[in-house]
């Protein structure tokens, strides 16, 4: 099993959102000192920093300035094969297009605008947004799609993580067991991570991904067995609740789409 190296999250936000509460200007230091300074924070597709919307460049942009260490974002495969930053199995509401994101050309989904205006994201360019923030990490979530093969995880989803120098900044997550064991076995340095682990066996948990992704209140036999393996284990919650728990449990790890909040609670 392989880990990543820790890092705290910035203060730069918790500064501007303690002063304005009346609690008083914290400095950097303490700011970094506080209750999550060994747990990494994950903006769920880039969370609720700034006005675009999710899963966009500009998104992610807003949750590293606030002062994020991390995101946790979604990957799906065009009809042409190609990869875009996405959630929804559909892009119908959610931009000016409609149809489902595999059955789609790639020249389709470049030309749709998201409610703001903004525009989908490929993978690569997302890629090179991580390769230009130093120290940032990401989980990536793999979507279901009927596109995905062997082949495609190899050339699109994985190869270009390990050109530009990013597998130990890149962990790949899904919830559908027989993608992970392909993924995983591309290459010695590639970062898997099961999501809801309560809804696996240990076992599995173990064989099938080095971490897991999960939300507050999995079983403690869990986390005790991934961390004896070397492994992470990722908690995901919007509450002060989630938050909580993950720190009790021992966490690596915090996804949350409640980034205003979580800044504030870890300072």
């Amino acid at each position: 099993m392989r880990s990543m190296s820790r890092v705290r999250m910035g203060a730069s936000l918790v500064v501007m959102m303690c002063a304005a509460a009346g609690l008083g200007p914290l400095t950097s230091a303490q700011a970094m000192d506080g209750r999550c300074a060994d747990v990494r924070g994950y903006a769920h597709r880039g969370g609720d920093i700034g006005a675009h919307s999710r899963n966009t460049l500009p998104k992610f942009r807003d949750a590293f300035a606030a002062g994020m260490d991390a995101l946790e974002t979604d990957v799906r495969p065009t009809k042409d094969l190609d990869l875009v930053i996405f959630h929804d199995r559909a892009v119908d509401g959610v931009t000016d297009g409609t149809g489902a994101v595999d059955d789609l050309s790639t020249a389709y989904i470049e030309s749709l605008h998201t409610r703001d205006g903004g525009r989908i994201p490929s993978y690569q360019r997302f890629l090179r947004l991580l390769v230009n923030k130093p120290g940032k990490h990401a989980i990536v979530e793999v979507k279901p799609s009927v596109r995905w093969t062997s082949e495609l995880f190899r050339t699109a989803l994985v190869q270009p993580v390990l050109n530009r120098g990013l597998s130990d900044r890149v962990i790949f997550s899904s919830d559908v067991n027989r993608y992970l064991p392909t993924i995983d076995a591309i290459h010695p340095s590639v970062e898997t991570a099961v999501k809801g682990a309560s809804q696996r066996t240990a076992e599995q948990v173990l064989t099938l991904a080095d971490s897991v992704t999960t939300n507050a209140g999995w079983p403690a036999e869990y986390v005790r067995q991934i961390q004896a393996a070397d492994g992470q284990v990722f908690l995901s919650s919007g509450r002060i609740r989630g938050w909580r728990a993950s720190l009790s449990k021992g966490a690596d790890g915090i996804v949350s789409n409640n980034v205003t909040g979580l800044i504030a609670w870890c300072g």
